[in-house]
């Protein structure tokens, strides 16, 4: 189990050992990490990309993975103190976002994910596969802002998944239209 960090205005080398090298963008974080590592995103980590966005989180039942954003500031690593809740991950024009999870388990706190601005309907989609999981969002925001319905405009799971349990504690979601709305399978 690691401790890796994440933060968009990180100017060293890259590679999540400390918030000097932090990586620049949560999918790379989850793309070098194992199951049970912990990602650490600062709280002033600002993501956005012009283009769809898959973010896919390893774990495993044994190993869960936890995703929080701390306080920058605060100690190394990070305890329960440090926790904030001002990150953001973005997707702009008309990109959508998936947050893929694997078998096991997750914990993301703290961080607001929103798909799609402006005239748009892309989607924001927490799936995972075939397996058994549970992904808990504490404190988060789930946002599809683009002003074209969508219907679901946020996909919490598939038809096809199994077992998959996603628990929202405190996690609010936004809509940028009226006809927009959330599926739960």
């Amino acid at each position: 189990m690691a401790n890796r960090y994440v933060y968009s205005g990180a100017a060293g080398a890259g590679t999540g050992t400390d918030w000097a090298n932090a990586y620049l963008t949560l999918a790379a974080a989850c793309t070098a990490s194992t199951a049970g590592d912990n990602l650490w995103v600062a709280n002033d980590h600002a993501e956005t990309q012009a283009s769809a966005m898959t973010i896919t989180i390893p774990s495993s039942s044994a190993a869960p993975t936890s995703i929080v954003c701390v306080n920058r500031a605060g100690s190394v690593p990070p305890v329960s103190a440090d926790y904030a809740t001002t990150a953001t991950v973005t997707t702009t024009g008309n990109f959508g976002m998936t947050i893929s999870v694997t078998i096991g388990g997750q914990y993301i706190y703290g961080i607001a994910f929103s798909a799609g601005t402006g005239a748009t309907s892309a989607l924001l989609t927490v799936s995972s596969g075939s397996q058994q999981v549970e992904t808990v969002f504490e404190q988060c925001k789930l946002a599809k802002k683009g002003t074209n319905a969508a219907n679901p405009a946020i996909n919490l799971g598939a038809p096809t998944n199994i077992g998959h349990r996603i628990r929202l504690i405190g996690t609010t979601m936004e809509f940028g239209a009226t006809g927009d709305s959330v599926a739960a399978r």
